[in-house]
Parts: structure tokens; sequence; C-alpha cells
């Protein structure tokens, strides 16, 4: 990895990292007032930087990539492990609240995992 690679990923690490700060904030602002902003922003944010993510991906090591592709179902499930026990936990409580938080990183993950599937699917096709 060169050094604009590094930075890059720096970068968009900390652009995915507040994108889901502002998620959090955001859905406890909506749960409370009804207000989105601070929740679509992050949902930007966290869009944007997979995006870069995608995009960066051509110029990243072999190596790398292949780890990425053995680690495939190993990242989908860890990204998923917490929405899953966020739900049964509204099963076991029936709190509006914690299904409206299971909801919110669901979403985050869905968009996490997509990201994951097109850069898998780049790397399969060998378009990487």
């Amino acid at each position: 990895m060169n050094i604009k690679l590094g930075l890059t990923n720096v970068f968009t690490s900390l652009v995915n990292t507040i994108g889901t700060i502002l998620v959090f904030l955001g859905f406890f602002v909506f749960f409370n007032s009804g207000s989105s902003t601070f929740l679509f922003i992050g949902l930007l944010l966290i869009l944007l930087s997979e995006a870069a993510n995608i995009y960066t991906l051509k110029y990243e090591e072999k190596r790398k990539i292949e780890n990425m592709k053995d680690d495939f179902l190993k990242n989908v499930g860890s990204s998923f492990a917490w929405p899953v026990l966020l739900f049964v936990l509204y099963l076991l409580s029936s709190s509006k609240a914690i299904l409206s938080f299971s909801f919110i990183i669901t979403i985050t993950a869905t968009i996490k995992v997509i990201s994951l599937i097109i850069k898998v699917y780049m790397i399969d096709n060998n378009s990487v």
C-alpha cells in the first residue's frame, strides 16, 4: 500500500465513523423529536465512504484483496450480529425504542454488506 492509498483509507474511515456517529445521534433525535436531519446526513456519509472504498479497491494489494475475499462470510455474519441480538431483545421486551434502534443498525449493516458484496463481485470478475 502506498502512502496516498493509506491516507485515502484513513480519510474514508473517518468519514464512515462520523457517519455512523451521526446515524446513532440522529436516531435518538428522531426518536425524541421527529427530526431526521442527522440521520440522513449520517447515512449519506456512510454511503459516500463505502463508495470511496469500492473505488479504491483497484489500488489495493493482491494479498489484501484475497484476504477480503476469504473473510467475506465472517464479515457479513459479524455485521448482522448486533441487529439480530437487538431483535431478540425486542421479542423479549417489546420496547418500541429497541425495535427502532435495531432497524437503524440493520440499515447501517445492510449498506456495509452491500458494499462488501460489490467488492467481492468485482474481485471474482477480475474487475480489480
